[in-house]
């Protein structure tokens, strides 16, 4: 007699339930990391709004509290746009220095809304001289 070798259907069956049962599992895990990655382009950004902001405020000695990006902050029109993010959606308030020396300033980065995040909006929050960012919870 031959031997047949090979597998069984309900072995491939079995193999290819649980491969679907993995992948149901790790791709929503894999897209949120991909989501968080381009929230990160914000934070980079914000970021370098925040030493220039610092840097304005001890060069003039006194802040305006919404500072202009181009104006007041020294960027070029668009030089800040990114992949997610574009200068026209960013914004600077609240921006004070306090008797003790200490900077509050609250800045806004707006996603860019064709390019599919809408989680929400990165936020750097300075409080005397304490950064927080707050950013959409992926």
């Amino acid at each position: 007699m031959k031997i047949k070798e090979g597998f069984t259907l309900i072995e491939l069956m079995i193999v290819i339930v649980i491969v679907s049962i993995l992948s149901a599992l790790v791709i929503p895990l894999l897209l949120s990391r991909v989501e968080k990655a381009k929230y990160s382009e914000g934070k980079a950004i914000a970021s370098q709004i925040a030493t220039a902001v610092r840097a304005y405020a001890v060069e003039a000695d006194t802040v305006s509290p919404s500072p202009s990006l181009t104006d007041d902050l020294g960027f070029k029109d668009n030089e800040l746009d990114a992949k997610y993010f574009k200068q026209a959606n960013m914004a600077v308030a609240g921006a004070v220095i306090n008797e003790n020396g200490t900077m509050d300033y609250t800045i806004t980065l707006q996603p860019d809304a064709d390019k599919g995040l809408t989680s929400g909006n990165v936020v750097l929050v300075c409080d005397d001289n304490d950064t927080i960012f707050t950013s959409p919870d992926l």
